[in-house]
């Protein structure tokens, strides 16, 4: 089997389980959300998506967090995905779950990519953190931004893994939730894995 088609086979059979499993889902309790001020790298979420920052602009609200998941299941993720923003919801996922995800994510070739970090002066910060074991990435994206992405496969590459993460990790949110009423406020230092250094 390809390695390309192994990758596709690991993201499919994640999405099929998952679509399908809504058992042994709890409601977090507040007591159980960490501090996201004063985290240690043992209670960091092992993957986070987040606007770092909104670039030059006049005003600005950032950082925003698109989703955040634990080891133990708990997940903070935003209400509305499509766009950044403060409204934020927070649930439970069982540690099957959590295993098929991880699996996943690794399936997606996150880890092999060459570069980490294209960024454009005075434009926003995207950042994923990822962080499997002793396996970690970092990756610094304007999201969405392509112009300089086709030029290079390893750089298309980096946009595929980019948009099959957001995928992965958007599915994987828990299906009972309620509403996180503590704002998302810059990540601690041990969510920035790699610093900001561009790729070629």
């Amino acid at each position: 089997m390809s390695r390309m088609r192994s990758r596709t086979w690991l993201v499919l059979t994640y999405l099929v389980l998952v679509s399908a499993a809504s058992l042994s889902i709890r409601v977090a309790r507040p007591e159980d959300e960490p501090s996201r001020t004063e985290e240690s790298d043992q209670d960091r979420p092992f993957l986070a998506i987040w606007r770092d920052d909104d670039g030059f602009v006049s005003k600005s609200d950032a950082p925003y967090l698109r989703v955040a998941i634990w080891d133990d299941g708990r997940v903070v993720f935003a209400k509305d995905a499509a766009k950044w923003g403060h409204a934020l919801l927070r649930g439970q996922i069982a540690a099957y779950r959590v295993a098929l995800l991880k699996k996943a994510l690794i399936g997606t070739g996150v880890f092999d990519l060459k570069g980490h970090c294209y960024l454009g002066p005075d434009m926003p910060t995207d950042c994923i953190m990822i962080a499997i074991g002793e396996t970690e990435q970092m990756l610094y994206w304007v999201e969405g931004q392509m112009t300089w992405m086709n030029s290079k496969p390893h750089r298309m590459e980096f946009a595929r893994c980019w948009k099959a993460v957001n995928d992965l990790c958007l599915v994987a949110c828990p299906d009972e939730f309620e509403p996180e009423h503590e704002r998302f406020f810059q990540p601690p230092k041990s969510w920035y894995l790699k610093k900001p250094i561009q790729s070629d």
